[in-house]
């Protein structure tokens, strides 16, 4: 999971146990109502080309509504649907995500903490330059331990994300229990995951003069908050920074990139 700095980064470019049983302390539970959570994001993107140090900027603000059901054989099921989706890029300008407002995805909260999607509206095109809400959703929530004496476990998560790039992302690494903290009132559990990045993808973006083939890799430090009575996240942040290569394809020019993004979850209710 790295938020949702993926989306950005394309852009830049162009449950309970059985009855009678203890409950888990790291399980997912399902709620009387929809949790809503705020998530933001702020990336750079710095490209060396020929004729200079180019730098391009993002910002993003979307609010998602998670409503969580009954443990179904290998999660929990889920409906999530976005409440609203607002960015802007310094190079490519501002985009808003109406044409997804209102409208359910449902899957599976599996039990490491991936979303399955399995049903849900497509994408419109013109929004696949900026975003990928099956993505985002697949990544957003927290890393959940195997057991609840594991103390640190192993992390990797594969996502494709389907935009005008088509970009696989790896995020492999170790999460830990990293103490106990106080989140507006409620006690809560820090989980912490320490991980390397991998991107590798292709695409032509709006604009480009040939098809772009990019490969990045770097450190990301991701810490989680998690109420262990309710059985829910409450929030999250992240920090990455990623280094590579981006070759214009047919033109024989690779240039090195660097990315850097920060970004937040927040609980709202």
């Amino acid at each position: 999971m790295r938020l949702h700095h993926t989306t950005l980064f394309a852009a830049a470019l162009a449950t309970a146990c059985a009855s009678g049983g203890a409950r888990s302390t790291f399980d997912f539970q399902p709620e009387s109502g929809p949790l809503r959570y705020v998530l933001t994001a702020e990336d750079v993107n710095i490209v060396e080309t020929p004729m200079g140090t180019q730098e391009t900027s993002s910002t993003s603000e979307v609010t998602i509504l998670l409503e969580t059901g009954q443990s179904t054989g290998n999660g929990v099921a889920v409906t999530a649907t976005f409440e609203s989706i607002e960015g802007s890029s310094s190079e490519q300008g501002s985009f808003s995500g109406a044409g997804l407002v209102d409208i359910p995805y449902t899957g599976t909260i599996l039990s490491d903490g991936i979303i399955e999607i399995v049903d849900g509206p497509e994408t419109p095109s013109a929004l696949k330059q900026f975003f990928d809400p099956r993505g985002m959703l697949r990544e957003f929530i927290v890393p959940l331990p195997p057991t609840d004496g594991a103390e640190s476990w192993p992390v990797r998560r594969e996502t494709t994300w389907d935009q005008v790039i088509e970009m696989t992302s790896i995020t492999a690494g170790t999460a830990a229990i990293a103490g106990d903290t106080t989140w507006n009132g409620v006690a809560a559990k820090i989980i912490v995951l320490e991980a390397t990045i991998e991107l590798s993808g292709s695409g032509m973006p709006e604009g480009s003069p040939a098809e772009l083939e990019f490969a990045a890799a770097g450190p990301a430090t991701l810490r989680y908050v998690w109420d262990a009575a309710r059985g829910v996240m409450l929030g999250a942040t992240s920090e990455a920074e990623m280094s590579g290569e981006v070759t214009v394809v047919g033109m024989g020019m690779t240039v090195p990139i660097v990315f850097m993004g920060t970004g937040t979850i927040e609980l709202q209710r």
